[in-house]
């Protein structure tokens, strides 16, 4: 690439050489191809692409830059990284801020990224090393792009936290100095786990899934995109929360309804009928304002009814049925462990938060358990990577 011709950032010049020049681009299918040349050129308009330290790139090294975030995004809505406006590149190894360490890469929360050159090419000539400084530091900064209310992507924000308790194997093995497949370095915080595994992941997939199962599948699931062989796949997570779930080990069965006595909404109701009450003890039966409280007792009740919870925790499955009496078992869906997210205790209550792929949503459900439960379900959730938030 050194002595070839500078190129123009047009759609045309830069399958050409995204096709000679960057080889996961060659494992997409055409549509995705097309996706990632637009998401390339907005990216190099959006950002400010320097040089330092005699550096001058151009627009082949910015196409090259592009690449490597759109890589790693290319299976999310929201990608742009918005809150890193600029990435600046050094010939190579740099000093950090104060002065006393080389570095070959940096995403500072100020808002910028730098990298060294000669190890961002490295990363991408040598693809068996499960080390790629592009990848490397995008993924921190994916990690870190909401940072002052910059938008992120809705799926990667509510499910880190699921990645985090699938990762926590692997993370501990390095952290204990047991024999692992990931380098160290992915030992000095989760953070730089998360890249580290990230980079093993595009290079060595397989070696993930063979060592760490449920990591590999959540790696896959929290950027939505799967590499086999010499084809990349996006849209995969239905398919990989379907796998994940095989090697879960499931639930002691266990069913829970929002209790009426409990929830939020008996406290109003129980006010609305005290006042009810006193108006009738006080002969006004037919006043107005009996009939407005009698409406919206009825109403409130109504609505509890309506939204209350029963769910069953079944081994595998999590079977969720809508109503309480009067609209009982009105609504029912099932979704596998592997899209149970998270789960905080808050009082007496169960705060339980789960994707449904059936709309793409994150929902959350509070529930109130039977009494001494409690022990036996968190380490069904542990053992069941549920993230366990205090």
């Amino acid at each position: 690439m050194t002595s070839a011709p500078d190129i123009e950032l047009n759609p045309s010049e830069l399958d050409v050489f995204y096709s000679t020049y960057f080889r996961y681009y060659n494992t997409l299918e055409k549509v995705y191809r097309q996706r990632f040349v637009e998401r390339c050129l907005m990216f190099i308009s959006e950002k400010v692409i320097s040089g330092a330290d005699d550096f001058k790139p151009d627009n082949r090294v910015k196409a090259l830059v592009a690449a490597s975030a759109v890589q790693l995004t290319l299976g999310l809505e929201v990608w742009q990284l918005n809150y890193f406006e600029e990435i600046q590149l050094h010939p190579s190894n740099f000093d950090n801020a104060k002065g006393d360490l080389k570095f070959n890469g940096e995403t500072n929360l100020q808002g910028y990224i730098k990298l060294s050159w000669k190890s961002f090419i490295r990363g991408y000539e040598i693809n068996d090393d499960n080390m790629n400084l592009g990848l490397h530091e995008f993924s921190h900064a994916l990690r870190f792009n909401s940072i002052k209310g910059h938008e992120q992507d809705y799926f990667v924000d509510n499910y880190f936290n699921k990645w985090i308790a699938c990762a926590s194997d692997a993370f501990n093995d390095i952290r204990n100095k047991k024999e692992t497949i990931f380098r160290s370095y992915g030992g000095t915080n989760i953070n730089e786990f998360l890249s580290v595994c990230i980079e093993h992941y595009f290079e060595s997939p397989e070696e993930i899934k063979e060592n760490y199962p449920t990591l590999y599948y959540a790696t896959g699931i929290l950027l939505n995109q799967s590499l086999k062989a010499t084809k990349t796949q996006i849209g995969i997570r239905k398919e990989f929360f379907a796998a994940q779930n095989a090697f879960l080990p499931g639930f002691h069965k266990l069913e829970t309804k929002t209790s009426f006595f409990k929830h939020w909404s008996s406290k109003l109701w129980g006010f609305v009928v005290a006042v009810l009450v006193y108006n009738m003890v006080g002969g006004k039966i037919v006043d107005p304002i009996t009939l407005a409280l009698f409406v919206m007792a009825v109403i409130i009740y109504t609505w509890f009814d309506y939204n209350a919870a029963n769910i069953t925790f079944d081994l595998k499955t999590i079977v969720f049925k809508r109503g309480f009496i009067f609209f009982k078992n009105r609504k029912t869906w099932t979704i596998p462990v592997s899209q149970f997210v998270s789960f905080r205790i808050s009082g007496e209550e169960w705060i339980i938060t789960y994707y449904k792929d059936s709309d793409d949503f994150f929902h959350e459900e509070t529930i109130y358990p039977p009494n001494g439960v409690n022990e036996t379900f968190l380490t069904d959730c542990k053992q069941n990577k549920i993230a366990v938030l205090r």
